[in-house]
């Protein structure tokens, strides 16, 4: 047990209830850009999108400040309803195709089961043996 400290109160969580909170993140990171993508140029207001998620503003502004000082999302301050609030709009970065090289295609690790583990820190890459078999073989295949 560990105690962290959650909206100013300390609480005990297990070791693995704290690294399983940076992947709650990323699933609502994800979720939140795709919804913001489908909405396109258009966007999306701010507090619909709260509905669409089921989160709180008070922990998705958070999430929202981080992805517009990355690049992938702006917002812009409108009035709906009698309220301020949002709109949300996929930002120049998100439009930007990326092209991702072909050989990494082939890298066990952009699909391997385990990858939380290795971002979490629980397991390292250097003692992989899937990579470390997968590097061995591309050897073989290269050097002739």
């Amino acid at each position: 047990m560990i105690i962290v400290k959650e909206n100013g109160r300390a609480r005990r969580r297990t070791v693995a209830e704290t690294r399983q909170q940076p992947l709650q993140y990323r699933r609502i990171e994800k979720e939140i850009i795709n919804l913001v993508k489908n909405a396109g140029d258009e966007g999306i207001i701010q507090r619909e999108l709260w509905k669409k998620i089921g989160l709180d503003s008070r922990r998705g502004i958070k999430i929202l400040r981080r992805l517009e000082q990355q690049g992938i999302i702006s917002r812009t301050e409108i009035i709906y309803k009698g309220r301020k609030t949002y709109i949300l709009k996929p930002a120049s970065m998100m439009k930007a195709q990326i092209v991702i090289p072909e050989f990494l295609d082939d890298v066990p690790c952009m699909f391997c089961p385990n990858l939380s583990r290795c971002e979490s820190g629980a397991q390292s890459i250097a003692d992989c043996e899937i990579l470390n078999k997968w590097i061995e073989e591309k050897k073989k295949r290269d050097d002739p």
